[in-house]
């Protein structure tokens, strides 16, 4: 019951954020415009750090849609995807440095599940690329997922970062269509 209320919560939150969003656009169009830049390194850096978080502060969607509105539509893609391909390849890192052993035991306790990760296992490369592309299915799932798997730590990051190239350009997008526009 608690677990449904906090996706609920999430759920509120998120869709606070982009109300906010829309209903300050003009502020936010100011500050875009007319503030200052972060350095790119620094904005990079808050990027991964937003999408490794279990529940991001703010949607890695609207923080993408800033950084184009911020930086440009080219410049807020290639940020947007690098934050969010970085996070994805650090929280594979840090999982399987942690020990991913426990985890493909309780993934071998279930049998559906233990021929879908031997299915996964067998065809990573498409695997991970493909649910990058799915916006329903939760970043943060990919990750802990393919760490408790046999998935190629190299495999798993050019999957990624190919995979989150639709997803983080629809994001930036849409910022940069709502908000930006003239940077």
């Amino acid at each position: 019951m608690l677990s449904r209320i906090n996706k609920y919560l999430v759920v509120l939150l998120y869709a606070g954020f982009v109300l906010l969003a829309v209903l300050y656009r003009d502020e936010l169009r100011i500050w875009i415009q007319e503030g200052s830049r972060p350095p790119v390194l620094l904005m990079l850096g808050a990027a991964t750090l937003v999408a490794m978080l279990p529940v991001p502060l703010i949607p890695y969607g609207v923080m993408s849609g800033l950084m184009a509105a911020k930086y440009g539509l080219a410049a807020g893609i290639a940020l947007s995807w690098a934050g969010s391909t970085l996070a994805a390849i650090f929280m594979l890192a840090i999982i399987r440095a942690m020990g991913a052993s426990k985890g493909r035991k309780l993934l071998a306790k279930y049998k559906g599940l233990d021929k879908f990760t031997a299915f996964i296992e067998r065809h990573p490369f498409v695997s991970i690329m493909l649910s990058r592309m799915i916006p329903v299915i939760p970043a943060q799932a990919i990750n802990i997922y393919a760490a408790v798997t046999r998935i190629p730590f190299r495999t798993f990051s050019i999957a990624t970062g190919i995979g989150k190239i639709p997803l983080m350009a629809l994001y930036a997008i849409a910022g940069f269509e709502l908000l930006g526009k003239t940077a």
